[in-house]
């Protein structure tokens, strides 16, 4: 008696574990904040997920070298996505634009060389 309680106890924490690993995540989406006398096409109105950035950016110039740090621009309307690649004074993010769903690098390079 006591080694089935012990056993379904057991099954019963294992599925709630299964059931919180695998429960789906909410996509995150960015958008282009409205301003005044700006007008936004109405399909850039849903936004684009990261997911689909994602995507853009692996099949761009960008390549397969995004990392995991990521963060949304309103006022642009583009997410930043950090890029692994090694430049001396930079600090590369691939920029996915909402509207185009296009993607470019942005080198952000600080501009200070160090003799």
């Amino acid at each position: 008696m006591k080694n089935s309680l012990i056993v379904g106890i057991v099954i019963l924490v294992s599925v709630i574990a299964l059931g919180i690993y695998f429960y789906p995540q909410e996509e995150e989406y960015c958008y282009l904040r409205e301003k005044e006398g700006l007008s936004i096409p109405e399909e850039a109105k849903q936004g684009l997920s990261l997911s689909e950035a994602k995507e853009i950016a692996v099949n761009s110039e960008c390549g397969d070298r995004l990392k995991e740090t990521y963060m949304c621009n309103e006022d642009t309307g583009s997410w930043w996505i950090d890029l692994d690649i090694e430049k001396e004074g930079c600090n590369p993010a691939c920029v996915v634009y909402v509207i185009s769903k296009e993607a470019e690098i942005n080198w952000r390079c600080t501009g200070l060389i160090e003799p």
